[in-house]
């Protein structure tokens, strides 16, 4: 499936794209700012980009075309507008535009023209040859303030073997994060939203919480707007700057609303860890979500379930849920409220708390599967040293 940008469209417009084009991509709806679209066309490998055009603004919808095809001219630019007026269709041709559209245009005219525009493009590449992080996304329905302790303890144990490993905190439940790792922060979410496009390592490094491990923190901090407010696209781009600038992006995204939001960080995870505690209504909730999004056709990479506040001999088993939701089960974590809450009040990990209790080795282990240790090179023997 293509992903399709357009820009400057009416929601009639958009509609229509999507019904138009729902067989050959998704369509992903944009700002007009040039660098955004550029950012985007690099990070999802966009191979067309729609700009709506109209008297009123077409000076500005001119502009952003031909910004577009200078700026990367493997991109198919086309116009759509009233292809009745000349003066619009010349313009966009001559700004750069590939086609012009007229919304209302018969839906097969419209695929021939994109599938003739895509074998004409050169194979898009990646923009980034170097570091891309991995992205794990630790996702379920349920607000539990738990998720914020296992997703902490799982990156502070990254941490302790890797550098630059980023903890993206945005379930709902403002202070947990802090309490935790006994931090306190000044950037948060909405703060690398707005500055996506000016993110870098310098930015980083100065703006950035720390926590002694080296374990970089964003939060959802206590004047943030919801998640739910940012677009797949605004996502979209984040994750694209972050993921240069980090080894392992760990995001816990549990109890946040069904969206836009959830839907780009959980369809471009490397590893989604879908999180639920052994009851029958939290099943229920979960499996609700997991059908829609797979009816919806929503991409779920390299999905495992995670059980907590796991009791043995109790129904539903973490087996049973497994085969219930149709993914394999990546680990089950014991209740343990004590030492949950010790951890948490006292801002001190389980890792010092507890060293050898049962839930501290699980944590420790699946921190190892979400991202495993590369194989130690085995030593030559003696007589391969000798004979070298």
């Amino acid at each position: 499936m293509q992903t399709f940008l357009v820009t400057g469209c009416s929601d009639a417009d958009i509609t229509w794209l999507e019904s138009t084009l729902s067989e050959q991509g998704r369509i992903v709806p944009v700002g007009s700012k040039l660098e955004a679209i550029i950012g985007l066309i690099d990070q999802m490998q966009v191979g067309t980009v729609f700009v709506c055009v109209d008297r009123k603004g077409y000076d500005s919808a001119f502009s952003l075309i031909e910004g577009l095809s200078e700026s990367r001219p493997n991109a198919v630019v086309v116009a759509i507008g009233d292809g009745t007026d000349s003066e619009l269709v010349l313009g966009g041709m001559r700004a750069g535009a590939k086609d012009f559209l007229t919304v209302g245009q018969r839906g097969s005219e419209v695929q021939s023209l994109i599938r003739r525009l895509g074998r004409k493009q050169p194979v898009m590449n990646a923009a980034f040859s170097g570091q891309r992080a991995r992205l794990v996304v630790l996702y379920g329905t349920d607000v539990v303030s738990d998720t914020t302790l296992i997703a902490g303890h799982v990156a502070l144990e990254l941490a302790r073997t890797q550098s630059q490993v980023l903890l993206v905190d945005i379930a709902p439940g403002h202070g947990e994060l802090e309490a935790l790792l006994s931090l306190k922060c000044s950037f948060g979410l909405e703060d690398a939203m707005r500055a996506a496009q000016r993110l870098d390592s310098a930015v980083i490094e100065s703006a950035f919480s720390r926590h002694e491990s080296g374990l970089y923190v964003l939060p959802l901090l206590q004047d943030d707007r919801y998640p739910e407010a940012y677009t797949y696209a605004d996502t979209i781009l984040l994750l694209g700057v972050l993921r240069q600038h980090f080894a392992c992006v760990i995001v816990n995204a549990c109890g946040q609303p069904d969206g836009g939001f959830v839907r780009a960080l959980v369809s471009t995870a490397d590893q989604l860890l879908w999180y639920l505690y052994q009851s029958v209504p939290s099943s229920r909730r979960n499996l609700h979500c997991l059908q829609r999004w797979r009816s919806e056709g929503v991409a779920l990479n390299n999905v495992g379930l995670l059980v907590d506040r796991y009791t043995a001999r109790l129904a539903p088993e973490p087996s049973v849920l497994s085969e219930m939701f149709g993914i394999p089960l990546v680990a089950t974590l014991a209740g343990q409220p004590h030492q949950r809450l010790n951890s948490l009040n006292q801002g001190v990990p389980l890792y010092k708390l507890a060293p050898k209790d049962e839930l501290t080795r699980t944590l420790q282990q699946l921190a190892g599967d979400v991202l495993p240790r590369p194989a130690a090179e085995k030593r030559p023997g003696v007589l391969k040293r000798l004979f070298r």
